[in-house]
């Protein structure tokens, strides 16, 4: 029988199976907050639905292909879950931006935090070198929640960076509202990570420039 690829995708998204098989909760202090001011907590709702499309495709693989799914995931229970699903292996974390004390009292009271999120790159480059992949997709170089967990895994496996948009084009600083001190923190990390991966794929003209 000839050998499967092993491959990680290293990304972030949400669907309706995937959270049946996690553990959320919001905690204390969150509800709480809620409660005083009279808001219903939000319902989940998908995220990143390309990546759910993408999945369906390589669901068709899996006799060639020994897919893991990477990902940071807010509010989970547990510091990890990982699961089997259709032939694909999913390993979650539970992202440093979950909701806790600290973090209620940073997004409310701390003007313009810039998190560094080494917890998650620590986490995730810890749980890639126990799969020890032939190649790691990185699917968006922009995120700062897991994208930078790929400069030090490139000095060891093949790697290449899916676009999912490039925040060091002008023309997205001009659309996208966020504070310059956030816009530099986050195109900092966006450029390290280009630099560091082997290949970069996408099919926009702009961004092969």
């Amino acid at each position: 029988m000839e050998k499967k690829v092993k491959v990680v995708w290293l990304t972030q998204f949400s669907n309706s199976d995937i959270r049946a098989h996690l553990p959320l909760e919001l905690p204390l202090i969150q509800r709480l907050y809620y409660y005083i001011r009279g808001f219903h907590a939000a319902t989940p709702v998908d995220r990143f639905p390309w990546n759910t499309n993408m999945l369906i495709q390589a669901e068709k693989l899996i006799d060639k292909v020994e897919l893991y799914v990477v990902c940071p995931y807010r509010n989970i229970r547990k510091r990890k879950v990982s699961f089997p699903l259709r032939g694909i292996n999913y390993v979650f974390i539970k992202d440093q931006d979950s909701e806790s004390v600290l973090n209620f009292i940073k997004k409310r009271f701390v003007k313009n935090p810039c998190p560094t999120y080494k917890s998650n790159w620590i986490r995730l480059e810890k749980e890639i070198n126990k799969i020890h992949p032939d190649i790691i997709h990185l699917i968006g170089a922009e995120n700062v929640n897991y994208s930078p967990a790929i400069i030090n895994l490139s000095k060891r496996y093949k790697t290449i960076v899916q676009l999912q948009t490039l925040m060091i084009d002008p023309e997205f600083r001009n659309k996208y509202p966020i504070t310059d001190k956030t816009y530099m923190y986050r195109t900092h990390w966006e450029e390290l990570v280009l630099k560091s991966v082997h290949y970069v794929g996408t099919n926009s003209p702009l961004f092969e420039k």
